[in-house]
């Protein structure tokens, strides 16, 4: 029996292991020929790692061919973000964008950022310290912490998740869980009635230790606890 192309599941949009949107524009551009060129030349994940400037978890990902710009989806999804050319074929980007987005790159410009921030600290007459080229504010942190989530969620593809242990998939799933309920403004935790009973038997004795140590707390107690109704007859 013959089936109609149009009973054919759809491909979803968002392939398995894609990072999210936002994250798209964190992602480090690889000069795909050079790593072509060091592979011929057996070269080991290592000296890969060390000759691209990346980490040897990102030569483990081209050497296994999961790296984004290995996916003709991912690259297309990073041109129309960022506004690049790189092929979606073959991945391999022009060297104005290896210039601007690969992680030699960002480093060197982040290192330029940095002179340019101690440069304006001395200037304003803070003493010149070895550390004085971070400042260590709530957006010096806050922009770490977007960078290395966004690195994070990039490598979390379908091959590495499938690589973890059943134990290891749980306990990410439980702590994406709790986290997007977070987000959400949903409950967290589950509070038993026997739970709320202890703090509604615990709650007068600390009321008591307070008033003892000089605490003063305004306001009248209430009890909430719901009682059963009373049923007439």
């Amino acid at each position: 029996m013959a089936i109609s192309k149009d009973n054919k599941t759809k491909k979803p949009t968002t392939g398995p292991g894609e990072p999210l949107d936002f994250a798209i524009q964190n992602w480090n551009v690889v000069d795909i020929e050079e790593f072509k060129r060091l592979v011929a030349l057996n070269m080991s994940r290592r000296k890969i790692a060390e000759a691209l400037s990346v980490s040897r978890g990102t030569a483990t990902t081209l050497i296994d061919g999961n790296h984004w710009q290995q996916n003709p989806k991912r690259v297309r999804q990073f041109n129309d973000k960022v506004g690049t050319k790189i092929d979606p074929e073959t991945g391999i980007a022009p060297s104005e964008v290896l210039e601007k987005h690969s992680a030699l790159a960002k480093k060197e410009k982040k290192a330029v950022e940095e002179r340019v921030r101690e440069v304006e600290l001395i200037k304003s007459g803070a003493p010149e310290k070895p550390f004085a080229k971070i400042t260590l504010d709530t957006k010096y942190f806050l922009d770490q912490l977007e960078e290395k989530l966004a690195l994070t969620l990039e490598s979390l593809t379908e091959a590495e998740i499938k690589k973890s242990s059943v134990r290891e998939r749980v306990t990410a799933i439980s702590a994406f869980v709790e986290k997007r309920a977070l987000l959400r403004g949903e409950p967290t935790q589950i509070v038993t009635h026997e739970q709320r009973q202890k703090l509604n038997d615990l709650l007068p004795e600390l009321i008591k230790e307070a008033k003892r140590r000089g605490i003063t707390i305004e306001g009248k107690m209430k009890d909430v606890t719901p009682k059963p109704e009373l049923i007439d007859g």
